[in-house]
């Protein structure tokens, strides 16, 4: 392999293997999908969006499946961006909360023209599709509080980035 290199999709899965177990397929599933969900990978494509879709797909789960399944289930192929997330606000907060500490790292930035400052706000909408999420995010001494739609959740912050 080298820099620009590419994997065919009949060598891809040699790169890496996930295995998961349990005492239950339920069991197996849920790991296998907590740690598709934990995966980070940058700088190549994968897969993963695929495998965290079917593990979650109702006739995977069920054991209803055969052969033809992938064919069946995604007559079209498989596009992430159609995939649906089964708890969406938790996908709104963490992308304020993302741009909410972007910006505030941002406006520390020496240098900047006297009177230019930039309070960043607790108030943030994130739309996706159709569904607009108001929340409010607040900077905690250990993280965030977020509340939207009358749900509090907090996050928890790592690193040594500013809130």
């Amino acid at each position: 392999m080298y820099e620009g290199g590419e994997v065919s999709m009949y060598y891809d899965s040699m790169i890496a293997k996930l295995i998961c177990h349990g005492a239950t397929r339920d069991v197996a599933i849920a790991r296998m999908r907590e740690a598709l969900n934990a995966f980070v990978i940058r700088g190549v494509a994968s897969n993963i969006a695929f495998q965290a879709a079917l593990m979650q797909h109702p006739r995977f789960v069920s054991g209803d499946f055969n052969t033809g399944f992938i064919a069946e289930a995604f007559p079209k192929g498989f596009h992430a961006s159609t995939a649906v997330h089964e708890d969406p606000l938790l996908l709104a907060a963490v992308a304020a909360l993302a741009r909410r500490r972007y910006i505030a790292r941002a406006v520390q930035i020496s240098g900047r023209l006297r009177g230019h400052h930039r309070n960043v706000g607790h108030d943030w909408v994130v739309m996706m599709g159709a569904h607009r999420f108001a929340l409010q995010l607040t900077p905690t001494e250990g993280g965030c509080s977020i509340v939207c739609e009358g749900e509090t959740m907090s996050c928890a912050r790592t690193g040594s980035s500013a809130s």
